[in-house]
């Protein structure tokens, strides 16, 4: 069997879960996908425990969570991935990994109003809720 049919062949899954924050990214994702390997770009920002954001750090945390992500999907895992994903040009990496590695693939946003647990100031959230913008084939949760 070729290596592009034997990938084919597996009922592999990614799933790219966005939102602004407090939408209840990481909540859908606990309740919805127990068995699936978790990747959010929040836990690259925890220092000591605390969540400490730093725009100048975002380049690097998102490509932690890529390349982690990638190296759950090559050992087979299911995976779920946590990140506000606000255009189609931040997602394109992930459908593209999915895409070559012959990995279904869905994209939800999920638009709950939840207090962000990250304390992410009101006037922030409403940049990236007006930053958000829609992608074909996303399925509302």
């Amino acid at each position: 069997m070729k290596l592009r049919e034997l990938l084919e062949s597996k009922n592999q899954e990614l799933i790219l879960i966005r939102g602004i924050p407090g939408s209840g990214k990481t909540t859908y994702a606990k309740k919805h996908y127990l068995n699936y390997k978790l990747h959010e770009a929040d836990d690259y920002r925890m220092k000591d425990g605390k969540y400490v954001f730093k725009p100048e750090e975002s380049k690097e945390v998102y490509r932690k969570c890529f390349k982690d992500t990638k190296k759950s999907l090559e050992k087979g895992l299911n995976v779920v991935v946590t990140r506000t994903f606000l255009s189609k040009n931040s997602l394109i990496e992930y459908t593209n990994l999915a895409k070559k590695l012959g990995i279904k693939y869905k994209i939800l946003r999920v638009t709950g109003k939840f207090k962000n647990i990250h304390e992410v100031p009101a006037e922030k959230v409403k940049n990236m809720e007006n930053a958000l913008k829609p992608v074909n084939g996303e399925i509302f949760v």
